[in-house]
């Protein structure tokens, strides 16, 4: 665990000379029980506007970034502190994610590291989780459905932006839910994408939200430039 100081956090770590450090340290956001709701009063009716299976839609449930660092020292065996720098403001990660140092204070901008001199290595990777419905929770919502119980967003589409506004009903209750476990998130802004329009539809699902990252995407397919995997809801 690493050591709160100030905006940063500090891990120490002992270095014998020619031994080569590995640190790996992730951010990751879940989404928000809204986002979920959000998914399942809507999966049906998006599929059938944009005419695809509502098995092939994908929600993100989580997203992080992977950031893995390294040093090699070649002088005698000594104490040395990795310092992480807080998020941006937006969420985002800094780049570089932080500096090596052989002070323990990170104001001592003498003693950081430098690439030259120890070797040091910064790699930062994005990871995304989708959630798909399962035949189980899709015949339930079905069933549900044919009863006329599933509060539908309505869906307005501007006719020039790329963006289109969705808003629920004020009387909206939530959906019974198969058990799961799901953690909160400071994300709630979701996004459509129609496979047939090849864009992204901003859908505006609170007044407090402080970041726009890809929380909440629904997506028909996962991004090539990221790792990614999907798992069932269940």
């Amino acid at each position: 665990m690493g050591t709160r100081i100030g905006v940063y956090i500090r891990w120490s770590i002992d270095v014998s000379p020619g031994e080569k450090i590995r640190l790996s340290t992730s951010v990751r956001s879940k989404r928000t029980e809204q986002i979920f709701d959000f998914f399942l009063r809507s999966a049906l009716s998006l599929a059938k506007d944009v005419q695809v299976d509502v098995c092939s839609l994908r929600q993100v449930a989580r997203t992080g970034l992977r950031v893995r660092t390294s040093l090699t020292l070649s002088i005698n065996p000594s104490t040395v502190y990795y310092f992480a720098y807080s998020l941006n403001r937006n969420g985002s990660v800094p780049n570089p994610p932080g500096f090596w140092s052989f002070s323990p204070n990170p104001l001592c901008s003498d003693q950081q590291l430098q690439a030259n001199t120890a070797n040091v290595r910064f790699h930062m990777k994005p990871t995304v989780l989708y959630n798909r419905m399962n035949t189980h929770v899709l015949s339930l919502l079905q069933d549900i459905d044919s009863h006329g119980f599933v509060p539908i967003p309505d869906i307005i589409y501007a006719s020039n932006p790329t963006f289109s506004a969705m808003s629920e009903s004020s009387n909206s209750k939530p959906l019974p839910q198969p058990s799961r476990n799901v953690s909160n998130a400071d994300r709630s802004h979701s996004f459509v994408q129609s496979p047939r329009q090849g864009r992204y539809h901003k859908c505006e699902m609170s007044k407090h939200c402080d970041r726009l990252l890809s929380i909440g995407y629904l997506l028909t397919a996962s991004p090539r430039s990221i790792h990614s995997r999907n798992s069932p809801i269940v």
